[in-house]
């Protein structure tokens, strides 16, 4: 997450095995101040290569590969299936205290058939760095940074440190 003109960026790249074969996904996220997402592009390759590219206006509608996205009018996120880094952009847009669950739909990008639709989800501040996401009958215990980066996500993915040397 880097700290841009009027927000912030996500970027990333995902390697991942699914049904037998290897994907390569990368994707760039930018979000207002507010950590609203403004637009994303994603893409996969496995030996031919898809994106797809979503941009939320300032009225709240989604555009997708310049098409509109009715269905994704209440959305604020984007989520990316996976990886847990976006699960970032609402735990810092929440800014939550311990207590309740606070819902958010998000437009969740699957993979890696980059097909979008609204995923309503919840998410509930546990510890000073500790939330539980849920959505529909899944749950998983986030663990993040003083920034509100995912460190982990359940049992599932831990973020793994990589280092340069001096």
């Amino acid at each position: 997450m880097t700290e841009s003109e009027g927000g912030f960026e996500l970027a990333g790249i995902i390697i991942q095995a699914a049904a037998g074969t290897s994907y390569v996904a990368r994707y760039f996220v930018h979000v207002d101040g507010g950590w609203r997402t403004l637009d994303a592009m994603i893409e996969v390759e496995n030996g031919t290569r898809r994106s797809v590219s979503l941009t939320r206006t300032p009225s709240g509608q989604w555009v997708c590969d310049g098409r509109a996205m009715p269905a994704l009018h209440d959305c604020v996120d984007v989520d990316l299936e996976w990886t847990p880094a976006t699960n970032t952009l609402p735990i810092r847009r929440l800014s939550l205290d311990a207590g309740g669950p606070r819902e958010a739909t998000a437009a969740w990008v699957r993979f890696p058939s980059l097909m979008v639709e609204p995923l309503v989800q919840s998410y509930e501040r546990l510890g000073r760095r500790r939330y539980r996401y849920r959505s529909g009958a899944f749950s998983a215990d986030l663990e993040v940074d003083d920034d509100g980066l995912v460190l982990q996500y359940g049992t599932n993915w831990q973020a793994v440190a990589v280092g340069g040397g001096s």
